[in-house]
């Protein structure tokens, strides 16, 4: 992905909403949280998987509105934080907000 489009993404502080469904135990798998951002992202960007950077997460997230995660945005221009904040339960699925960091680690 270009530099500048990259930086458009992250100082936008990305705001969006993404559904996931959640296991028995109440939590949402790090790789289905991580899918969804970078899906999130190219969708609001309109990129496509490929050119998207990668997302990783440090565990599973808790279906409970307002549980916290820091994901990280991993691409050329460096690694960016991504919070993302439950939003939502509702019926099994967890509605989440996202936010990307202005600036890299």
């Amino acid at each position: 992905m270009p530099r500048s489009t990259y930086l458009a993404i992250s100082a936008t502080a990305v705001a969006g909403l993404f559904l996931a469904a959640c296991s028995s135990t109440g939590t949402v798998p790090a790789s289905v949280v991580a899918d969804q951002v970078r899906q999130q992202l190219a969708d609001q960007f309109g990129f496509s998987l490929e050119e998207m950077p990668k997302v990783t997460c440090p565990g599973e997230l808790e279906a409970v509105m307002g549980a916290l995660m820091t994901c990280s945005l991993i691409g050329t221009d460096g690694t960016f934080d991504v919070a993302v904040t439950v939003t939502s339960v509702d019926g099994g699925v967890a509605s989440f907000s996202i936010a990307v960091a202005d600036e890299p680690n």
